[in-house]
């Protein structure tokens, strides 16, 4: 019985280690996220495609849009901070075709080059980290990132 015990202070011990581990993992990676965000003054431009033809009928015609102020990250996201959101949190990506890639090419997933995911995932990201915040955090729009 006290062998029980103890085992399973040494497993809850060695978990709560893991997991402070990761807690601390987690803050530094919150702090880094925001850090690196710029404020970006909201202004008026013409968006689309002024030359009149696209593949994309909703680049015609260009129109003039008004974006509010907004920050925006300076870098993008790394996979190494992205692998550390999925390892804090449990999150399993979107697309079942990412375990795969990764088993292919582990050095392209354990780095600092930016984040292999989909809008799914990116998104899920944000959410945690202005849950973590207590910020508004989310994708660019579509008229923001062409600003």
């Amino acid at each position: 019985m006290r062998y029980h015990v103890i085992s399973s202070l040494v497993v809850t011990s060695a978990l709560s280690g893991c997991s402070l581990y990761y807690e601390s993992q987690a803050k530094d990676l919150v702090q880094r996220q925001m850090d690196t965000m710029i404020f970006v003054e909201g202004g008026e431009f013409l968006m689309g495609n002024p030359g009149g033809w696209s593949v994309r009928s909703d680049t015609i015609p260009a129109h003039r849009v008004i974006v509010d102020d907004f920050y925006i990250q300076k870098y993008e996201v790394s996979q190494q901070d992205f692998e550390l959101f999925m390892a804090v949190t449990g999150y399993e990506p979107s697309d079942s075709r990412y375990k795969d890639m990764k088993n292919k090419m582990p050095e392209r997933f354990d780095n600092a080059l930016p984040a292999v995911t989909s809008w799914i995932d990116s998104n899920a990201f944000c959410l945690w980290l202005g849950k973590q915040t207590g910020k508004e955090v989310r994708l660019p729009t579509e008229a923001e990132w062409e600003y």
